[in-house]
């Protein structure tokens, strides 16, 4: 139980995400007192800090980081901006050094996120955004049983595209994005005392060049080189 856990923790199940419209895991923060989001110039750069403890930008490499994000317990590399909440089922905020009992990498938080499982009823949903901007997606999601009590599967597949709201000075719009994303899970429970979960997911994002004060005029570069 949370509340026999020697730890501060602020959770969230996928009802509370979807009522606060929570899209990625960037907008756990604005529900979450001592989680601050900083978004930086791009999705490359942004960084989490719990309690004014940051995290810093791993390259390659996230062993030195304060605060680490977990999806199903395995921790993941690099900025985590990119996560949708499309196949969340959980989301646990663990603020201050007790976190560190997830290991290294958490003396300051960890964000742990848990994937949904599939279940043994057969159901589905579709879910689909038109805006200004460009800004449409579309997002569906089927699960039920294989063999009644003892496999069930998930598929979801979820595709979203904005073309920016920035005006560029040399033309057109900064800040567009398009964004595939796809999820596989298989829940297996041969016995009630044993269960499996395997799973696999892809994303693919693609950003256009990302809105940022315009220093020099060149086409390809503010003032550069940027990566």
């Amino acid at each position: 139980s949370i509340q026999d856990a020697p730890l501060s923790i602020q959770a969230f199940n996928a009802e509370q995400l979807e009522e606060r419209g929570v899209q990625n895991v960037a907008d756990i923060a604005k529900y979450t007192p001592g989680l601050t989001f900083y978004s930086g110039t791009s999705r490359a750069t942004g960084s989490f800090s719990i309690r004014g403890m940051t995290q810093i930008n791993p390259v390659g490499d996230n062993r030195r980081d304060l605060v680490t994000t977990f999806i199903d317990g395995v921790p993941y590399l690099g900025t985590p901006v990119g996560i949708g909440s499309e196949d969340i089922a959980r989301v646990e905020v663990i603020k201050g050094p007790q976190s560190a009992l997830f290991g290294r990498a958490t003396f300051g938080g960890a964000i742990s996120l848990v994937t949904t499982t599939p279940g043994d009823q057969m159901k589905g949903r579709l879910d689909a955004t038109l805006g200004q901007y460009g800004d449409q997606r579309l997002s569906g999601a089927i699960e039920g049983p294989i063999v009644e009590g003892k496999l069930s599967a998930r598929l979801l597949l979820d595709a979203s595209n904005f073309d920016g709201y920035y005006p560029n000075t040399f033309g057109g719009r900064l800040g567009a994005s398009d964004r595939r994303y796809g999820a596989l899970t298989l829940s297996f429970t041969p016995t009630d005392n044993l269960s499996f979960k395997l799973r696999y997911g892809r994303r693919a994002d693609e950003d256009g060049p990302a809105a940022s004060t315009l220093i020099a005029r060149y086409t390809d570069y503010n003032c550069g080189p940027f990566p």
